[in-house]
């Protein structure tokens, strides 16, 4: 039997305000993240930072080892009748409590293994925050897949307001690595009982034998998918962990952490918003859906390369002027990040492409290339080079994946790869540009006074013609 016929895709002003509410959102949440990660860098110690990014680690591992791709389902599949979406709030549920037994029976190897005992109670109380996660509303799925996303940014900004207020306080008062936690489980519960209140469910849990099997067919791949992508896009971190100490560890998170924030203003367009647009296109016509997705990617390379360029001309003097001393040595990294996280953001563009072909075979495949050749290149590059070569590793294997599935999208007929390619080179010459000229200029001239100058300036010469490309890419793509 047939499905149903797909519902039309959103009218383009419910995208647009889908596109604003989201940048609003990502931004407010940008904002504050970077002002809490400075106060909580004058409260806390570098170690403190090495220890919160291996608990980060841990639980978001366990979230993508038992990912059923609920709210994928939910935007891709045809249904959306109340038994569906029960069925699905129960698969949630289920996800929720694995993790938080996965954080109490491993909580204690992990903390073994990286000689770190205060891991375990942490990862633990982590595994609460994520089972409250997981009792979220299923209405927000439902609003996501109508790009209904007003509600969804306020109660994003509500509760990351309150968690940062927790955390600060606890640090405040305990000077502890607690203060994470704490803002954590804040966050979680207000994130949850607010998603009950402004979008509520279609009722209590239940399993549908159907829907069901629905979600686990495509979940399977998803899982794997997510399994892999774990594993390729946080190696660095575990890695990082055996590495180097934990005060270095700690001084890396800091950067990465600027670096994956500052990506995610853009990269959350293309989960939050141009992926179930591309979906519901797909749903109607694939070859409209491969029209609409060469338009958007450039769009969201435009705004990307001015994140990623943007990040290589503050980078350095952000660590140098707002952290202190303990933390200087973060800006070294951040140029090799920038372009990590470049092909990382083209990734993570592609990946939401392709998915929307309800099939996650092929971003299975891209994960686990980039995992075998990042593991590859992070090992090799460590011991010849050293923390260069081990960031030199993070961008060789987010390239790989990058290739993978922009492969498979020009298969099926969303060729990228020219568009990415030229962009990329001028990504590259723009943002060594922005971080290396200063340094040569400051030194021409005698040092001392004219790196802040030829900063400023040269960032200014570099940032202006790229925010206006920007802009007139924007007025001229439809969404």
């Amino acid at each position: 039997m047939d499905p149903p016929p797909a519902p039309p895709s959103a009218p383009q002003g419910s995208t647009r305000r889908g596109v604003a509410w989201t940048a609003v959102s990502t931004l407010t949440r940008m904002v504050i993240q970077l002002a809490t990660t400075l106060v909580l860098a004058r409260l806390l110690f570098p170690e403190a930072f090495g220890l919160i990014l291996l608990v980060r680690v841990f639980l978001l591992g366990a979230a993508q080892f038992v990912d059923t791709g609920v709210r994928l389902s939910v935007i891709n599949h045809h249904r959306e009748d109340r038994d569906f979406l029960r069925t699905a709030f129960s698969v949630q549920i289920g996800r929720g409590l694995v993790i938080a037994g996965a954080a109490v029976a491993l909580a204690g190897p992990y903390a073994i293994f990286y000689g770190q005992p205060e891991l375990a109670k942490l990862i633990m109380v982590g595994g609460l925050a994520i089972l409250i996660e997981n009792l979220a509303s299923i209405g927000l799925m439902s609003a996501d897949r109508k790009l209904s996303l007003g509600r969804r940014a306020g109660l994003e900004i509500v509760s990351l307001v309150v968690g940062t207020c927790c955390a600060v306080a606890v640090a405040w008062q305990t000077e502890s690595v607690w203060a994470f936690l704490a803002g954590h489980v804040a966050r979680a519960l207000v994130w949850m009982l607010g998603t009950h209140i402004l979008l509520p469910g279609p009722g209590l849990p239940k399993l549908e034998k159907k829907a069901l099997l629905d979600l686990l067919h495509f979940g399977k791949w998803v899982f794997l998918s997510t399994v892999l992508a774990f594993l390729a896009m946080q190696s660095e971190r575990l890695f990082a962990g055996k590495f180097f100490d934990l005060a270095t560890v700690g001084v890396f998170g800091v950067a990465i952490g600027l670096v994956r924030l500052v990506v995610s203003v853009v990269t959350r367009q293309a989960v939050i918003v141009f992926q179930p647009l591309w979906a519901a296109t797909m749903r109607r016509d694939q070859a409209e859906w491969a029209q609409l997705v060469v338009k958007h990617f450039t769009l969201l390379m435009s705004a990307l390369s001015l994140a990623i360029v943007g990040l290589a001309a503050i980078g350095q003097p952000w660590f140098r002027y707002l952290y202190d001393d303990r933390y200087e040595a973060a800006g070294g990294f951040v140029p090799l990040l920038c372009l990590a996280f470049w092909f990382f953001g083209l990734q993570n563009f592609s990946s939401q492409a392709a998915l929307a072909l309800h099939d996650a075979k092929p971003t299975a495949k891209a994960n686990g290339q980039a995992l075998f050749a990042k593991s590859v290149a992070c090992f090799g590059g460590f011991a010849w080079f050293g923390m260069q070569g081990f960031l030199a590793g993070i961008v060789l294997g987010n390239l790989a994946g990058l290739l993978s599935l922009q492969r498979h999208l020009a298969n099926q007929g969303a060729d990228l790869r020219a568009a990415t390619l030229q962009a990329t080179l001028r990504v590259i010459l723009l943002g060594a540009t922005a971080a290396l000229l200063p340094i040569v200029v400051a030194d021409f001239l005698g040092g001392g006074a004219w790196r802040p100058i030829s900063e400023i300036i040269i960032g200014l010469v570099v940032l202006i013609p790229l925010l206006t490309q920007t802009k007139i890419t924007a007025q001229n793509t439809p969404v």
